[in-house]
């Protein structure tokens, strides 16, 4: 079997050589056609904002864009409603390419998807002149790899962080645990046998750098559609006046209880806040245990009319934030969040929102206070907390300006329509050698 699978394999790589070369060679005349591979499912969160908003914008200036998705429960789609994803995005100039998920056993249903994956993939590039290959995290790229070396193209790889070491630190896999190690051995393959890769954190590039990795390593931390999340003066001050909350100053969570995040510890600083600042109202955006997070905020003598919890779709995520003042987000330190770049980040400052967060998350800590739109703990501690309220308390004559700031860094540096796309823009002209887009996409 072994034998019959590697003659396969060499079959279709000496198929592949003739045709590639070909392709290659010919002068570039039809639109570049690029196949994305996410490790999401299509109608995940983090694929309709991480994926499509930026592939939407290059399919519109010219790019054939297929997409290869990964649909797990409970995103997967009946018959009915993937006709439908299938027309609409065909529409908006994106192929789209779903792949079911399977769970369990995790490394044979990985070799199983992986399998799918490189066979979808195949398939495709035998109708289709793909000029290349780009891979968001490291399943995705290990099924590019295949298909670069099969059909001899140029592989960007897109990391999200170090997947063995985020497994280990919320206690999912062992450091001695064959797949923790065989995931290891991948994370410092893909990077060898790429020809360019994108990283979220400086931190990240430095330490690649250090491992010796030579192709070009891109920086580009997690951006937002700013288009989308905004600061709407007339829709703000509604909402706020619907909620009661014209004369609060409004801390919003948006994210999930429990995993990277502390929730806990957000629940003992707002109390501890609640206790200084009297008008100050938490405000919940989860779609997980609501009753959970009442009782634990309660428990520490808030009472619930200082606490707003609701469960809300993501396109309604914006109005929301944009209804806050401030922002938290205590993220518990691992030895992967160097890595980590938190999406929720750039929404909120995309939204005006000044943020408190935990030290020792990629960038971000540099990000918040060199440009002054943040407050940084460096523990969790009453004396902390203090001294981030302190800051509160000065900040709160200063919110309207803060607020502007905080949009403009978003603007300038976390834009999906300005940061994100000139930097896919640039590599995909590299790697495909194609002529630069004469488009510029305009932000406010």
């Amino acid at each position: 079997m072994y034998r019959t699978g590697l003659l396969f394999a060499q079959g279709l790589a000496h198929e592949s050589q003739g045709s590639t070369r070909a392709t290659r060679n010919m002068a570039i005349t039809a639109p570049v056609s690029v196949l994305f591979i996410s490790c999401w499912s299509l109608r995940e969160p983090q694929c309709q904002r991480l994926n499509l908003d930026p592939l939407r914008q290059l399919a519109q200036e010219g790019y054939r864009i297929h997409l290869m998705t990964f649909e797990r429960q409970p995103y997967r789609c009946n018959g009915t409603e993937e006709a439908q994803w299938r027309a609409a995005l065909l529409g908006e100039g994106i192929v789209w390419h779903p792949v079911a998920y399977h769970h369990r056993p995790l490394l044979l249903a990985k070799m199983v998807d992986g399998l799918a994956g490189v066979w979808t993939g195949w398939r495709l590039m035998r109708r289709e002149p793909i000029r290349l290959l780009h891979a968001r995290s490291e399943f995705p790229a290990a099924i590019a790899s295949i298909l670069a070396w099969l059909k001899r193209l140029p592989m960007l790889y897109e990391s999200d962080g170090l997947i063995s070491e985020e497994r280990v630190d919320v206690g999912l896999w062992r450091r001695e645990g064959l797949i923790y190690r065989l995931t290891c051995a991948l994370e410092r393959w893909l990077p060898r046998v790429s020809q360019e890769m994108i990283v979220l954190t400086q931190r990240y590039a430095d330490r690649l750098r250090q491992q010796g990795v030579r192709v070009p390593v891109t920086v580009l931390p997690s951006c937002t559609d700013i288009k989308r999340f905004h600061r709407d003066p007339g829709q703000r001050a509604t909402l706020r006046g619907q909620m009661g909350w014209s004369d609060q100053l409004v801390f919003v969570y948006s994210g999930q209880i429990g995993g990277w995040y502390q929730f806990e510890q957000m629940a003992d600083f707002f109390a501890r806040l609640k206790a200084v600042v009297p008008r100050s109202h938490w405000l919940c955006l989860v779609n997980n245990k609501p009753s959970t997070i009442l009782r634990l905020v309660e428990s520490r003598g808030v009472p619930s009319a200082s606490i707003t919890v609701r469960s809300v779709l993501p396109e309604e995520v914006p109005q929301w934030l944009a209804a806050s003042d401030l922002a938290l987000a205590f993220i518990r330190a691992g030895t992967s969040k160097f890595a980590s770049s938190p999406t929720k980040i750039a929404e909120y400052l995309a939204c005006g929102l000044p943020v408190i967060m935990t030290a020792g998350v990629g960038d971000t800590e540099q990000l918040l206070t060199e440009h002054e739109v943040g407050y940084v703990l460096n523990g969790l501690d009453h004396g902390q907390y203090d001294r981030a309220i302190d800051w509160v308390e000065w900040l709160i004559p200063r919110l309207a300006p803060a607020a502007a700031k905080c949009r403009q860094i978003a603007v300038d540096q976390l834009a999906v329509q300005k940061t994100g796309l000139s930097t896919y823009r640039e590599i995909y002209r590299r790697l495909a050698q194609v002529p630069c887009s004469a488009s510029n996409t305009e932000v406010d």
